[in-house]
């Protein structure tokens, strides 16, 4: 009886590899340039969302299947914001109850 090799596991791998250079990336350009990214990436996001719904709303746009995309993508977007934001404050909150 042959046994088979695991299928699929050259995706994990490359999933591990991938998550360690987030990592890496995030220690050498440091968590603030990270998280200011992460608030220009909201903040376009809605302007697009803003222009689409415009254009939408105008008629210049008739394809409501996008603008629907770009307004998911500008709430996820700003959803992540968010919730680092959360992570961060409850971190600090953390370090604050600690003793010394």
């Amino acid at each position: 009886m042959a046994i088979e090799g695991i299928q699929g596991i050259n995706s994990v791998l490359d999933l591990m590899s991938s998550t360690n250079n987030i990592a890496n990336k995030a220690i050498d350009n440091g968590f603030s340039s990270i998280f200011a990214n992460a608030l220009e990436d909201a903040a376009d996001a809605e302007s697009v969302d803003r222009q689409g719904s415009l254009a939408l709303l105008s008629g210049e746009v008739n394809d409501i299947h996008t603008v629907t995309l770009e307004v998911q993508q500008a709430e996820l977007t700003l959803r992540l914001a968010v919730e680092i934001r959360n992570k961060l404050v409850d971190a600090y909150n953390e370090l604050l109850r600690m003793s010394v």
